[in-house]
């Protein structure tokens, strides 16, 4: 017998817009992200909007580069020329 899906099985849930707005990015861009399987997304039974848990997106964005980190060689743009 499949076992009914139970929203509080997942954890904290993030829609769609929430995902985006952690990520700074357009909710279109979070959409495509979920439709890529760039970020794991979720839909509950009897719903067509995704959800992603907010502990999964977390640690996906923990193993995201650093853009534009500075490494100890690197000149600060704030302080170049002082």
């Amino acid at each position: 017998m499949a076992r009914s899906a139970n929203p509080d099985d997942y954890g904290e849930m993030l829609a769609i817009p929430d995902v985006a707005a952690i990520l700074g990015i357009h909710p279109d861009t979070a959409r495509r992200y979920a439709r890529e399987g760039v970020v794991k997304a979720r839909k509950l039974p009897n719903s067509n909007r995704h959800y992603v848990l907010k502990s999964e997106l977390l640690e996906w964005l923990k193993a995201q580069p650093i853009v534009g980190d500075l490494d100890d060689d690197d000149e600060d743009i704030n302080t170049r020329g002082q």
